[in-house]
């Protein structure tokens, strides 16, 4: 056997005896340098009829000696030999697990002994049995000691493994397990104000986790497993299993780009990583445009650390980049960490919704961006009441946040004065007094100071002169109200009304003819003058304006009875009139005109009293108040005494007549003359009267008319006729007095006259003058 052997501690070693006679081996016994027999472990012996053999499993230095084989051969021949082993130690330094995370700086350490005599030996690094290429070791020695020391300066999941140290063929018995538990990550983007989800996954962990919480250094938060349902963050932890472990931390919402930080307590110690969670904002510019002009919305994408890969725009689903023919995009390059995109719009109509769109590391952040339109609208056609203001509203229509001033600026009206001063106040045109009709034109620039106008055209309707309702007091009156000029196509805008006892009703019946609108209010009894509120409703505002009732009072009693003994009796009347000068007064008896005063001169008015003085004649007879337009008739039946005895009639004078013509026929010729002479004379009355003269004229001396006043002529103009069953009345409107020309109502009576209750008024029922004359009336067939 080899007397000397050199060893360093290694997995074990192997001592043999060799017999080399020719004798067998029956028995072997191995003993130490202590002379103790080494029979159990560490050490195992075996033994064949020429070998024996001991192996050392542990083999350290103190297992260093002189180990002696006895051989027992043949039955009793003991033969001994001595091997004298020699044990360096060759060991790892440290904890047999060394646990360590990626990017750590680790070292690993190994020393040996040197053997008296010898060169330091040169020490090797093995992982899981290949030697160490990549990684650099560093040497230092001693008289007795030489150690190695392995350094990692930047450490990989693929470093971990089992490391030993040798030199030639010898390894190390210890090993030290290098343990990098790398926690696997990534940094993530997502949209201002969205939820962010970051995990940690631990792996290749030697030690299960003792604690896994989050935290954020730059909020001195920490975040950690908890059951509150109202918290701001989630954080689940899943079971350590095949030495791996994942945390996951759910931030409810982001503003800002954020530094958070797994934690992994073990041991003792802690493994970490930082995660990024890099929040992208978008800034959006609205447009608010006028309707048909072109406009431009954008987006800028803020804290933008790569490229986007792709930047759209959408309208709903319909991405418009294939639109080219109502929409350009244009995107910049990124600067600053920013990106700009534009969606130009050829031209906006609507109120509409896009959404711009980047897609940054995966992850898509987009916006929604409103296009508003607006627009500035009026009337194309305006009702005005002529001699009165008149108010214009305009109308902004639009559903923009923006003030009024910004949207519409530089706004002027043309002409701007010819009815009255316009002032601008907002977007309401006021005019001061509306005259005539005219077209407008309304100017104004947009918020991108674009020219627009508008058009309008201003209708003038105005309301006839004050309408007079002559009527007999207590009889019943209708009263009118007009409106000229109106168009039918407006009659849908408009409508007429009373007011009646402080409130307006509405009249329904208004009736439209050839641009007149005609209203009228029933009056069951007039008893008085009174002045009525008509109107009309344009666009909502109500425009007012009169009617009047003048009650005609004519004092007549129905009989009267003349005694002749004390002379010529006579008829006196009171004409009583508020509003309306009577003109003349007409005498008749029976159908003969006999008398007509004339009370232009009158002092109206105060109330008006005639006489007829010399009745010396029985019969009816009746007075004919002209009013210019309208006559109101009264009667009264004269009965004459003489001595005692009723007065004849008209008959019992005619048969007198014929009496005297039988008793003298000069008396007869006479007669005739003198009655041929009155006919002349009555009939010129006639036609003078009709001329609005003529007749005998009365005066204050001979007939007791009433003394001449300066007095304004009556105003009359466009008659129209009321008629009920006690009695009629007919209406003017004020207008000054026409010259003495043909009047249609001052025929007498005759069969086609209506006669009511003692009361009569005339006229021509052939009468017809044109429609733009000023005494154009209407009356029904009921009314002859």
């Amino acid at each position: 056997y080899d007397p000397s052997e050199k060893f360093y501690t290694t997995s074990s070693i192997t001592m043999t005896c060799t017999l080399t006679s020719t004798a067998t081996i029956s028995s072997v016994r191995w003993s130490d340098k202590n002379g103790v027999t080494v029979t159990s472990p560490p050490f195992t012996s075996t033994h064949t009829d020429t070998v024996a053999t001991l192996v050392l499993s542990d083999v350290t230095r103190r297992r260093s000696g002189k180990y002696t084989c006895e051989l027992t051969v043949n039955g009793g021949i003991v033969l001994k030999a001595d091997n004298l082993v020699e044990i360096m130690d060759i060991k790892m330094s440290g904890e047999s697990i060394k646990v360590g995370k990626e990017d750590d700086r680790i070292s690993l350490q190994c020393s040996a002994g040197i053997f008296p005599d010898d060169s330091p030996p040169t020490i090797v690094w093995y992982k899981d049995g290949n030697k160490v290429v990549n990684h650099s070791a560093s040497s230092q020695k001693t008289s007795t000691t030489s150690t190695s020391t392995l350094l990692i300066a930047q450490a990989k999941f693929t470093d971990s493994g089992a490391y030993k140290c040798g030199i030639e063929e010898f390894r190390s018995a210890g090993t030290i397990h290098l343990s990098l538990a790398t926690i696997m990550f990534s940094d993530v983007t997502v949209a201002m104000g969205e939820a962010a989800t970051v995990s940690c996954i631990l792996r290749n962990s030697p030690y299960t986790p003792q604690e896994t919480y989050w935290k954020d250094e730059s909020a001195g938060k920490e975040y950690k497993v908890t059951n509150n349902p109202n918290s701001e963050f989630t954080v689940t932890n899943s079971e350590f299993s095949d030495m791996s472990m994942t945390t996951t931390l759910t931030l409810n919402k982001v503003d800002k780009t954020v530094s958070v930080t797994c934690i992994y307590a073990m041991e003792g110690s802690t493994n970490t990583r930082a995660i990024t969670i890099n929040v992208i904002n978008i800034d959006v510019v609205p447009s608010t445009a006028y309707t048909g002009t072109p406009t431009t919305l954008s987006c800028t994408l803020k804290g933008v650390l790569e490229d986007p890969t792709r930047v759209s725009w959408f309208e709903g689903d319909n991405n418009l980049e294939d639109d080219t023919t109502d929409y350009t995009i244009k995107t910049n390059p990124p600067s600053n960490e920013q990106v700009l995109t534009e969606l130009e719009i050829r031209e906006v109509n609507d109120n509409s919704i896009f959404t711009c769109s980047f897609i940054v590391s995966g992850t898509e952040a987009k916006s929604e961006v409103s296009s508003k339109v607006y627009e500035l609208v009026g009337p194309s056609r305006v009702l005005a009441v002529r001699n009165n203001p008149n108010t214009i509203k305009l109308e902004l229509k639009t559903d923009s946040e923006l003030d009024v001033t910004d949207l519409v600026r530089d706004l002027t009206v043309e002409p701007d004065n010819k009815n009255g001063n316009v002032t601008i106040t907002d977007l309401t045109l006021s005019y001061s007094n509306i005259i005539e009709p005219m077209a407008i034109t309304i100017k104004f620039k947009d918020n991108n100071d674009k020219d627009h106008s508008l058009k309008s055209e201003i209708i003038v309707i105005s309301f006839s002169e004050v309408i007079v309702t002559l009527s007999d007091k207590g009889s019943p009156a209708t009263l009118t109200c007009q409106v000229r000029d109106v168009p039918e196509v407006d009659l849908s805008d408009m409508f007429m009304y009373w007011r009646i006892d402080g409130s307006d009703e509405k009249d329904s019946k208004a009736v439209y003819k050839e641009k007149v609108l005609t209203s009228t209010h029933e009056i069951t009894t007039a008893t008085e003058d009174m002045i009525f509120t008509c109107g009309i409703q344009v666009h909502g505002v109500k425009y007012s304006h009169q009617a009047k009732l003048d009650v005609i009072d004519i004092s007549l009693s129905d009989n009267l009875t003349i005694s002749v003994e004390n002379g010529p009796g006579s008829i006196s009347v009171v004409i009583s009139s508020s509003d309306t000068k009577p003109l003349k007064a007409i005498w008749y008896r029976g159908t003969t005109q006999v008398f007509v005063q004339d009370l232009e001169d009158s002092d109206f008015p105060r109330p008006i009293n005639l006489t007829l003085k010399n009745v010396t004649l029985a019969g009816t007879y009746a007075v004919v108040v002209d009013f210019g337009d309208v006559e109101f008739r009264r009667e009264v039946t004269v009965k004459v005494i003489k001595g005692g005895d009723e007065g004849k009639s008209d008959a019992s004078e005619d048969s007198n007549v014929i009496l005297i013509i039988g008793i003298s026929i000069p008396v007869i010729l006479a007669l005739l003359t003198a009655i041929v002479v009155v006919y002349f004379v009555l009939a010129r009355r006639r036609r003078l009267r009709g001329s609005g003269g003529g007749g005998r004229t009365g005066s204050p001396d001979d007939h007791g008319s009433p003394g001449n006043f300066d007095m304004p002529p009556n105003p009359i103009k466009n008659i129209s006729h009321n008629s009920t069953s006690n009695s009629g009345s007919l209406v003017y409107h004020n207008q000054q007095a026409r010259s003495p020309s043909p009047n249609p109502y001052s025929l007498p009576m005759s069969a086609d006259s209506g006669r009511v209750n003692n009361r009569q008024m005339t006229y021509n029922k052939n009468y017809n003058p044109s429609p733009n004359s000023s005494q154009a009336r209407t009356m029904g067939s009921s009314d002859i």
